[in-house]
Parts: structure tokens; C-alpha cells; sequence
């Protein structure tokens, strides 16, 4: 599952289902909740010991724009990412993220999302028990996910993937 991340007062949890909340740090109350569509049923598919999959990598969070950025796994068979806003979790922007030839469901996003150099960059790699045909991707989108998506893929035929989690991060407000 996805480490919290945290801005000023508030605090993003983003479980391995579904929704994304934000929580004030001063008190613990839920500050906003946010639905992102309905968590993969894991049990309809092998190699996975979760009833429900959504949200495997860490959020990364743009404080100067006021956003957070997640990647969905939606039951459609599909990856999302979404830009929600810290203070109301209201989505502002989201757009389907599987590259071109990859097969959604041996893929996840088990890194954590990085911002750098003005861009929202995040990486694919295989799930537990090395199930399908997975690649190593990274993609690097705008930070209001319209443009054209950079894109890098392993140099292998499959089942080499980029998976390894961030530890608890946070931003200065």
C-alpha cells in the first residue's frame, strides 16, 4: 500500500483500495474523503493475495499548485491518474496512463510518484508472484496531465519491472 504524505496541517492516506483522505494532523479528523472508481477485484485474477487493488504507490504532492497526485488501478482494467486538490479533495484533473501494447492487469505502479523538473513522473512494474506479461515503464506527464506523455520501457522482452516503495514523505506548507 501507498505511505501518507503530508502538507502544512494535512495529511493524504491513500489505501491499497479505495478512496484517497485527508486527515488535519492537529486533530486527526477527516478533513475530505475522495472516491476514485471502483478498486480492482483481485480475487477474479492469480497471483494476488488482496481481495481489492487500487492505490500501490505513494502520492506525491505539488504544494505550490495545491494538488496531490495518485494512480488508480480501476476495475475497468485500467491505471488513472488523478490530480486532487489538497484542501477539498475534489479531482481537478485525471487521464488514463496504460502505455501502448501493456497489459493492465500485470502491471502496477508500486513506486512512489515523483515531481521534478515541472513534471509528475511515475513507474510500472509487475505484481506479486510475477503474474503475466509485465514491462518496466516510466512516464512523465504535465503536471495538468493534458500533454503528451514521456515515455520510457525497459530494454527486455518482459517481467522486468521498477517496484520499489518510498518511506513516509512530507512537504514543507
Amino acid at each position: 500500500c501507498a505511505s501518507p504524505v503530508g502538507v502544512g496541517d494535512l495529511w493524504i492516506a491513500a489505501p491499497g483500495s479505495d478512496p484517497v483522505y485527508g486527515f488535519s494532523a492537529t486533530t486527526g479528523c477527516q478533513a475530505w474523503s475522495s472516491h476514485l472508481g471502483e478498486a480492482v477485484d483481485a480475487t477474479r485474477q492469480k497471483c494476488f493475495p488482496f481481495p481489492k487493488i487500487g492505490i500501490t504507490g505513494t502520492p506525491a504532492i505539488d504544494p505550490a499548485a495545491g494538488l496531490v497526485y495518485v494512480v488508480a488501478y480501476l476495475d475497468a482494467g485500467v491505471h488513472r491518474i488523478f490530480a486532487i486538490e489538497i484542501g477539498s479533495g475534489k479531482t481537478r484533473y485525471q487521464r488514463d496512463i496504460d502505455p501502448a501494447g501493456s497489459e493492465p492487469f500485470s502491471q502496477l505502479t508500486r513506486a512512489a510518484l515523483t515531481l521534478a523538473n515541472g513534471r509528475v513522473y511515475l513507474a510500472f512494474g509487475g505484481r506479486a508472484g510475477d503474474c503475466g506479461n509485465y514491462h518496466g515503464y516510466v512516464l512523465g506527464l504535465a503536471p495538468d496531465l493534458a500533454a503528451a506523455i514521456d515515455h520510457f520501457t525497459l530494454p527486455s522482452v518482459r517481467q522486468r519491472g521498477i517496484g520499489t516503495p518510498a518511506a513516509l514523505t512530507a512537504m514543507p506548507p
